[in-house]
């Protein structure tokens, strides 16, 4: 039954209470450090950084109070996906002159550039996974919201609907741990009657395995919008309104606070640059 608990390896989107300075952190500086983060793994192509950024994430974790295993469980669900990117880039890579050929079987060369460029996709998945995961545990559905208003709050005097749209992402970031449960609970109430579902099929027999799971799609499909329209419908009942709302405790940011902003915007701005000139020097 084990192999079929996906809820226990997707971390994504579980908060974890501990009371740290990251968790007490303003969540608008969060935000900015993340999506800075992320620009930086997109862009970025030196191994060094990527690797250095996937140690900064697991310390921050650890400062976090939160145990390295949760992280990690949260990179089960991307594994499939890394190993059929690393399939295509094996059979379509093709080496130039300059490159220095290390393996060769038949057809297939790996080169020094080949084993860089695997060495990179994995590394920014990673990065991404952990640095994401890391984020949701460390702070509250209402602080993300709060955080982004506050990001946003130069655009709210042209839209009134910046709320919404805080509120709009926080929900599909928090919707994917309740569709990952209601897979598990469709998943399981098969087992029951006689199926075979493992994690073992998809690298045993992945055509039978997919499948398997491609009739659980319209249920699972189903049973989230249900969990959307009951959601829709306790905000409704709860007078729920985006716009002219106040709130109780309103977020102020402290001296340090404020230099973490502005280092959020600009220190990934400057490794960038640096290496942009770097590449074209």
């Amino acid at each position: 039954m084990k192999s079929i608990e996906f809820f226990r390896n997707i971390p994504f989107g579980q908060y974890i209470d501990n009371d740290t300075f990251l968790h007490r952190l303003s969540p608008a500086v969060k935000i900015v450090w993340v999506f800075m983060i992320i620009v930086l793994i997109t862009g970025i192509n030196s191994l060094v950084i990527l690797l250095s950024l996937l140690i900064i994430t697991f310390s921050l974790a650890l400062l976090a109070r939160i145990n390295p295993n949760f992280i990690l469980r949260g990179l089960l669900p991307i594994f499939g996906i890394v190993v059929f990117i690393i399939i295509l880039q094996l059979l379509f890579f093709k080496p130039t002159g300059a490159d220095i050929a290390i393996i060769t079987l038949g057809k297939l060369v790996i080169t020094k550039n080949l084993i860089v460029t695997l060495a990179g996709i994995i590394l920014r998945f990673v990065d991404f996974m952990t640095v994401v995961t890391l984020f949701t545990a460390i702070t509250t559905e209402a602080d993300t919201v709060q955080g982004i208003e506050y990001l946003m709050k130069p655009f709210s005097k042209y839209s009134p609907w910046v709320h919404a749209f805080a509120m709009t992402i926080n929900i599909t970031f928090r919707f994917v741990p309740i569709v990952i449960g209601e897979l598990e609970l469709i998943v399981k109430a098969q087992v029951s009657r006689g199926s075979s579902f493992s994690e073992k099929k998809l690298f045993t027999g992945p055509i039978k395995a997919i499948k398997d799971y491609l009739p659980l799609i319209v249920p699972v499909i189903v049973r989230s919008l249900d969990k959307a329209m009951l959601l829709g419908d306790a905000m409704d009942a709860r007078c729920y309104r985006s716009q002219g709302r106040t709130r109780y405790r309103a977020l102020k940011h402290t001296y340090m606070e404020n230099i973490l902003l502005y280092l959020g915007f600009v220190l990934p701005v400057a490794v960038l640059v640096v290496s942009f000139v770097k590449k074209i020097a």
